[in-house]
C-alpha cells in the first residue's frame, strides 16, 4: 500500500489491509448519507493484474450514468476528515446492477442486513463466476436506507 501524501488517496496493490477495509467503509457511510442508494459494495481481487478494486453497485449508475457516481465518489472523498486516508479513484468502479462482476456477487450473496463488519471468502465460484478473494460490506436488490446515527468508524 502506497499513499499519495498530497492527496490521502490510498493506493492498493495485493494486500487488503484493516486500513484500506475501514476506508471503504467510511466511504460507503458517506455515499448512504447522500442517498446514492449503494446496493452491493465489496473488494474483489483482480487475479490478472493482482489488484484489488472496490465495486460500488447502484441504479443510479444504471440511470445517470457511472460519471454522474462518480462525481458523488469524488464528493465523498472531499468531506472525508482533514486525517483520513480514502481510496484512490482509480480503485473504485462504479456499477449498475446488471454489470459483472456485480451481478453475480448480488445474485450469490443477500447479506441484508449486512454483517458486522465484513464478509470476506477466497477462492469462490460466485454464480459462474470465479473470484480469487472477496470482501463485501453489503448486497442487497432492496434500497439501503441510510442510517444516519451510525458513526462513522
Amino acid at each position: 500500500m502506497l499513499i499519495n501524501m498530497a492527496t490521502k488517496e490510498l493506493f492498493i496493490k495485493e494486500i487488503l489491509s484493516d486500513e484500506i477495509v475501514a476506508a471503504g467503509r467510511r466511504l460507503l457511510q458517506r455515499l448512504d448519507a447522500q442517498q446514492a442508494d449503494v446496493r452491493c459494495a465489496f473488494w474483489f481481487l483482480m487475479e490478472e493484474e493482482r489488484q484489488w478494486k472496490m465495486v460500488l453497485v447502484s441504479p443510479l449508475v444504471d440511470s445517470s450514468g457511472p460519471r454522474d457516481f462518480y462525481k458523488r465518489v469524488m464528493k465523498a472523498n472531499k468531506e472525508a476528515e482533514e486525517q483520513e486516508k480514502v481510496i484512490a479513484l482509480g480503485h473504485i468502479v462504479a456499477s449498475g446492477l446488471d454489470e459483472q462482476p456485480a451481478k453475480s456477487v448480488m445474485a450469490s450473496v443477500h447479506l441484508d442486513p449486512p454483517p458486522v463488519p465484513e464478509w470476506r471468502q477466497g477462492r469462490t465460484n460466485m454464480n459462474g463466476l470465479f473470484l480469487e478473494d472477496i470482501l463485501i460490506y453489503r448486497s442487497s436488490d432492496k434500497p439501503h436506507i441510510d442510517t444516519a446515527a451510525q458513526p462513522i468508524k
